[in-house]
């Protein structure tokens, strides 16, 4: 159970990173358009918008 548990936390923190790396990859008009700002990508990755 231990196990699982830490597999699915690290395919988690994964998604997330790739998540902020595609995010980070925009330009800022292009994070205007779905209303994000980039000091706030790791917040609307994590918790949505």
């Amino acid at each position: 159970m231990l196990i699982a548990y830490v597999l699915k936390s690290m395919k988690t923190y994964l998604e997330r990173k790739a998540a902020e790396a595609k995010l980070l990859e925009m330009s800022d008009r292009d994070l205007k358009d779905i209303g994000v700002s980039r000091p706030d990508i790791a917040t609307a990755v994590r918790f949505g918008r």
